[in-house]
This record gives structure tokens, sequence and C-alpha cells, in this order.
């Protein structure tokens, strides 16, 4: 399969701390298989979104959340999911998150994110 690969430019502090606002976003949009902890781009609320998979269902759906928010965005089916972002450059500073050395960390940030959104539930 041909590799169909995009830059974008981010908006938003949804993703804050690994993408902030006006950081420059590759997508791979040939994926089609997606995991826990792949930050994704979705079309949501008649907007794009670019957030990260903090969990997947038994029905093959994936619960989707930006890093930085309290709350969820909702279970998605795959076919509901675009692309796979494999790439942050925040003023000139580079991340490849497809690499094998930034495995660990995504599971980092699955955690802090659930951490979110468990304390904002229980001190609302």
């Amino acid at each position: 399969m041909k590799k169909t690969v995009s830059k974008i430019c981010s908006r938003g502090i949804s993703m804050l701390p690994l993408i902030s606002p006006d950081a420059l976003v590759q997508i791979d949009f040939s994926v089609r298989k997606y995991y826990i902890g792949d930050i994704v781009v979705f079309y949501h609320n008649q907007q794009f979104l670019i957030h990260r998979i903090i969990a997947k269902s038994a029905h093959n759906t994936f619960l989707i959340k930006g890093d930085n928010n309290c709350t969820t965005d909702g279970f998605f089916q795959s076919k509901n999911i675009l692309g796979k972002v494999v790439s942050v450059n925040n003023s000139g500073h580079f991340v490849n998150i497809s690499g094998s050395p930034h495995k660990e960390f995504k599971y980092l940030f699955i955690l802090f994110s659930w951490i979110k959104l468990l304390t904002t539930k229980l001190f609302s």
C-alpha cells in the first residue's frame, strides 16, 4: 500500500505537552490499523481533531481523548479515523512518535490521560 503522508499545523492545547499550538504534525493517512497509544486524526463535532486512543472496547471501537482534556471524545470505529500522527515538530524540536524509542512514552501519556480523566470525575 502506498504511503499517503501530509503535514498540517496544529491548533489548540488539547494535546499539550507533546503537541503545542502551531506545531507541524505529520500524518500518515494510509494507516488502517490503530492501537492504544496511537495519536490519530478523526472528524468529530464538525471539526478535525488530533487526539490519542486510550482504550479499545470489546466491540472494536476506540476511546479517544486529548492528553490535556478532562473528558473523552467518545468511542469511534476505525473507519471513522482518518490517519495516524507519525511525527511532530514543535518549534524546531522534532519528535518521531512512530519509532520504537518513544513507545514507552506513549504509555506514560496514556497513564496521565487516565489520571486526569479520573481525578476530574472524582473532584467535580
